[in-house]
């Protein structure tokens, strides 16, 4: 015999404050208690932003494709920063980088940054030039 699902405790604490919240929002809520519903909406979510993303290059129209390259890589740093301090994983990140041991692991580690890089670039460089 299966035993009923339950909601999570942190789930729970948010149903507890919130009482006047519409049914229709704690269905989503609910939803999101799910680990697969929450990758797929942190991942359409994603998706979405990074669709903006040529929004953020317009804005800063004056500037070449290097500089809002660069202010993109500030901000999303000092999102980043701001993110892991509110959710308070810092320790996750330690403990991760205390896991690479030698040169081997800290290379696979660092090998994707100059594609991110390149990517941010690229996609920062196109729309400031007319290019879409």
């Amino acid at each position: 015999m299966q035993k009923p699902q339950t909601l999570s405790s942190e789930a729970f604490v948010f149903f507890k404050i919130a009482k006047d919240v519409p049914q229709s929002l704690k269905t989503v809520v609910m939803l999101t208690t799910n680990q697969t519903s929450q990758g797929t909406i942190t991942a359409v979510a994603a998706n979405f932003l990074y669709s903006l993303l040529f929004l953020f290059g317009l804005l800063l129209q004056p500037l070449s494709g290097t500089q809002v390259a660069s202010w993109r890589v500030l901000t999303m740093f000092f999102s980043l920063v701001l993110l892991v301090s509110v959710l308070k994983q810092w320790q996750h990140i330690f403990d991760y980088l205390k896991t690479l041991k030698n040169a081997k692991e800290w290379f696979l580690f660092i090998l994707p940054t100059p594609i991110l890089g390149a990517q941010i670039w690229m996609f920062m460089w196109a729309p400031v030039n007319g290019l879409r």
